[in-house]
């Protein structure tokens, strides 16, 4: 037990968790906008809110889908533009506004009988436009975040937003109207007040270029999308085997699969000593496989099966998103053009899903044979994306993208004017990527280990080592131990030791 209490204390630099860490107002506006998500688009018709007893229709759904995926796709291509809107205050309460109003305008709609293109154009394209800009408004704000806090945040905020969307389908419909009508507005008015973001003398400076970041986010989008549109099948054609209702499926298995996940995820970044997201993606992958080939086996038990398919989808959707605001924060990349490009296609890959998921249901008469084959196929394609398209060593060469850009970063510093003084201890000129190359060669001769020579290079740019621990996922204990043996094998007593060693590598790098 004091093992894992001290653990605990060492997250974040050694300090004790707080609850600050748990309930800030990024959190809460975080979990407003997701459990609004839940309550009006996780499965159509899923909910019983509303100003009458009919849901809302599918129209809404896959229109709302639809320019949902379209607002994320186009960000992501006119990233820099998306990007300035996004900086624009006026732009914000845009958002906030229409998915507030098209949201309440769905429901009044929909009680007096509106026109089908009426509801789709108000309900759906608004709501789906609007709560897009949203999305790319927090990923603004989880890009200047490290890695460490939005890796608490994030499942905080969706354990969050599943006891609202438990709490919200329980109550009487007019007031579940309005909450819901003002999630989105509670949602943007938090994320517009976020100063320390959209100041921009605060902004994390993004990369020039998104060379060899777009191959790397190409194979994250295809692997998300595939995943996801699995996971929409077999929810649709799980409820339809099973014969039960979309409101039986969610409830109470949203709820509880939101705190499995959050118990899961929290736990596996607190306690772990030196995970990385290599650690990470291996606990998901495990999550995902698991979700989907236990589902044949209790077919039967209909509160068993939600769970476990909700489990997966749940802690699927959060790793996502910690994945994505670790990468536009670690590679410098503008968040319009990471969370459009990642979060857009995973958000096609869930409409899909669920589409092809209704018209099998409709169109083949499903048994439990039929669900083992469709489990076979999918499970398939899951591996496939995880054994070919990305695999777990491709989240270590995002460490070494981020290292390369750190380098770049570290060249420019050196090439100032003479007599300014630099992080690593050069006033010239020097030629690009000469520091790193000084440190590799060190660590060559030292035989330093590769995760020595990562710390090494932190560490050698006068990192702090609560920012080593924060950007390579350890604890201070760890990285003490490693300074250690850095200083051990290289034969030096001290930092500034360590750096003239570094810089007696000079004539050999070049």
């Amino acid at each position: 037990m004091r093992g894992i209490l001290a653990r605990i204390s060492e997250y974040q630099g050694g300090d004790s968790v707080s609850l600050s860490m748990f309930l800030n107002m990024r959190v809460w506006g975080f979990a407003f906008q997701r459990a609004w998500v839940y309550v009006m688009f996780v499965g159509m018709g899923a909910n019983s809110v509303g100003l009458s007893p009919s849901p809302l229709p599918p129209a809404v759904y896959q229109w709302s889908s639809l320019a949902l995926c379209t607002t994320l796709l186009l960000a992501a291509v006119a990233y820099r533009r998306m990007e300035q809107a996004l900086y624009d205050r006026r732009v914000r309460w845009f958002a906030t506004i229409l998915t507030s109003a098209c949201t309440l305008g769905a429901f009044v709609l929909t009680a007096i009988d509106a026109p089908v293109w009426l509801l789709a154009l108000v309900g759906g394209v608004g709501t789906g436009a609007g709560s897009g800009l949203l999305d790319l408004g927090y990923g603004e704000i989880y890009r200047n975040r490290p890695p460490s806090e939005v890796g608490i945040e994030i499942p905080t905020a969706a354990l969050f937003a599943g006891i609202l969307y438990a709490v919200i389908s329980n109550i009487p419909s007019v007031a579940a109207v309005a909450i819901v009508s003002l999630l989105p507005l509670a949602s943007g008015l938090i994320m517009t007040l976020q100063q320390h973001t959209w100041a921009t003398a605060h902004v994390v400076k993004a990369s020039t270029s998104l060379e060899g970041a777009v191959g790397f986010l190409l194979r994250i989008g295809l692997c998300t999308c595939v995943i996801s549109l699995a996971d929409g099948i077999m929810r649709q054609t799980f409820m339809t085997v099973a014969s039960v209702s979309p409101h039986q499926f969610y409830h109470p298995g949203m709820l509880v699969s939101s705190i499995v996940m959050a118990v899961l995820l929290i736990g596996f970044l607190l306690l772990r000593r030196e995970g990385t997201f290599r650690d990470l993606y291996k606990l998901i992958t495990f999550i995902i496989a698991a979700s989907i080939v236990l589902t044949p086996v209790f077919v039967e038990s209909a509160a068993w099966d939600s769970l476990l398919v909700l489990v997966g989808y749940n802690t699927f959707n959060v790793f996502v998103w910690i994945l994505l605001a670790n990468i536009a924060y670690s590679l410098r990349l503008p968040a319009t053009f990471v969370f459009g490009f990642g979060w857009g296609l995973l958000t096609v890959g869930n409409t899909m899903g669920h589409i092809i998921g209704s018209a099998m249901s409709s169109a083949v008469e499903l048994s439990s044979l039929t669900l083992s084959l469709i489990t076979a196929l999918t499970t398939l394609a899951i591996f496939a994306m995880l054994v070919f398209v990305l695999k777990d060593d491709d989240l270590v060469d995002l460490k070494k993208m981020q290292f390369t850009v750190e380098a770049s970063e570290e060249s420019e510093s050196e090439a100032t004017p003479a007599g300014e003084s630099t992080g690593d201890g050069d006033a010239d000129g020097i030629r690009p990527g000469s520091f790193r190359d000084r440190c590799m060669t060190l660590a060559s001769e030292a035989g330093l280990t590769p995760r020595e020579t990562e710390i090494l290079l932190l560490f050698a740019r006068g990192r702090s080592s609560t920012y080593i621990q924060e950007e390579l996922f350890i604890s201070r204990g760890t990285v003490t131990t490693h300074l250690q043996h850095i200083y051990r094998k290289t034969g030096v007593h001290s930092k500034q030791e360590l750096l003239d060693l570094v810089e007696s590598k000079r004539d050999g790098a070049a």
